[in-house]
């Protein structure tokens, strides 16, 4: 239904589908999987597509990277990760696993910054305007 609509834009991200740590792990999988399954079908329609890193708990390390070319462009996004201690040290783990495994050349971070070392991967920041509003008293 929206195959036209996105073919307008130079590249659009695969889905992002929350991995909430009280999820059953088979839900984790299931949300990886349609999401990979959705940038598929995105390419096969002549879409170009950026994949999005997404993950939960460390056990989620297992697949969460499965299905995506190592030395790319990647996509992140910090919603959520910001809000505490815990959910910025799983964010951190998973984005060094991410480091690890997927190696991405470029990553499309959206989302408040969180402190982390990307080496020498080129990073380009999307700001939420919803987010940078309410900081700024808006």
């Amino acid at each position: 239904k929206y195959i036209d609509v996105l073919k307008q834009y130079k590249c659009v991200c695969s889905p992002d589908f929350s991995m909430y740590l009280c999820m059953p792990l088979v839900v984790k999988l299931w949300n990886v999987y349609r999401s990979r399954l959705i940038g598929q079908f995105w390419q096969q329609n002549g879409i170009n597509v950026i994949p999005t890193l997404q993950w939960a708990e460390e056990r989620t390390f297992q697949f969460c990277f499965d299905g995506i070319d190592p030395d790319g462009t990647v996509s992140v996004s910090t919603l959520g990760a910001a809000k505490g201690k815990a959910s910025r040290s799983y964010w951190i783990a998973g984005m060094k696993a991410a480091m690890r495994i997927v190696k991405p050349k470029v990553i499309m971070l959206y989302g408040e910054l969180i402190d982390f070392d990307f080496g020498n991967c080129k990073v380009i920041r999307f700001k939420n305007p919803f987010i940078e509003g309410m900081h700024n008293g808006r």
